[in-house]
């Protein structure tokens, strides 16, 4: 008796935890999400925060005074 029980209980969590291999279409796509998804799992705060450093300061050099002026608008709202 249990081990139909158990067998059932097996079978059901190998359907739940049967996961595919991310397949994007083009080999080349998925190599590129392979590399760029492997170091992201390990340490994501080491690409995180230079990406959004430098585009943070790249947004600034190219619309420096946009964001200026918004920044008084906000002021002057708040």
């Amino acid at each position: 008796m249990s081990d139909k029980i158990f067998d059932k209980i097996q079978n059901r969590f190998d359907e739940i935890y049967v996961v595919e291999p991310t397949n994007l279409g083009l080999p080349s796509l998925t190599n590129l999400y392979k590399l760029t998804t492997g170091p992201l799992k390990k340490l994501p705060i080491r690409i995180i925060l230079p990406v959004s450093f430098l585009s943070g300061l790249a947004i600034y050099l190219f619309l420096g005074y946009l964001l200026l002026r918004l920044a008084s608008i906000l002021q002057w709202g708040f």
